[in-house]
């Protein structure tokens, strides 16, 4: 059996153990150059895999599927201690530094830290987007945010 061969085989049982009767597979052998997968019919698809990598490739077209679309468990359904993070970004398997994506369980877009907790986030924006200082609860601990419309930096005071 030639790598191709093998390579295909392997994408494929991948894809149909995700999402059975789809047979995907690539050109070559995936190594350190990104490829494109091709769908049962040989037709390119947005998917790229490399070794160290891969790449969604697509176009936000009304009426069409998104380009990438990432779910996750919302938080506090399944397991109580779900916080709701959908991705997380680091540098290392060591987890000593992370970001992590989600929807908390108030429907706020949140990222989180190592020291970040289901209810304490480096950032949380309201699922109404940024709200006023005059809707935040009583006691609220809050400080003067500023936004810096050259580059999208935020600062506090």
């Amino acid at each position: 059996m030639s790598e191709q061969t093998k390579e295909a085989v392997q994408v494929g049982a991948l894809a149909a153990a995700v999402a059975p009767g789809i047979a995907l597979a690539v050109q070559a052998p995936i190594s350190g150059t990104l490829q494109t997968v091709q769908d049962e019919n040989g037709n390119n698809t947005a998917l790229a895999l490399a070794n160290l990598g891969a790449q969604v490739n697509g176009q936000d077209v009304p009426g069409k599927p998104l380009p990438l679309v990432v779910s996750g468990t919302p938080a506090g359904s399944g397991s109580p201690s779900s916080w709701g993070r959908v991705v997380r970004i680091s540098t290392g398997t060591d987890w000593a530094n992370f970001f992590d994506l989600g929807i908390d369980a108030n429907g706020s877009f949140f990222v989180n830290s190592p020291s970040s907790s289901p209810s304490a986030h480096v950032l949380a924006i309201a699922k109404g987007g940024i709200q006023p200082s005059t809707s935040a609860p009583a006691g609220a601990n809050l400080q003067s945010l500023f936004v810096d419309t050259q580059t999208g930096f935020l600062y506090y005071q």
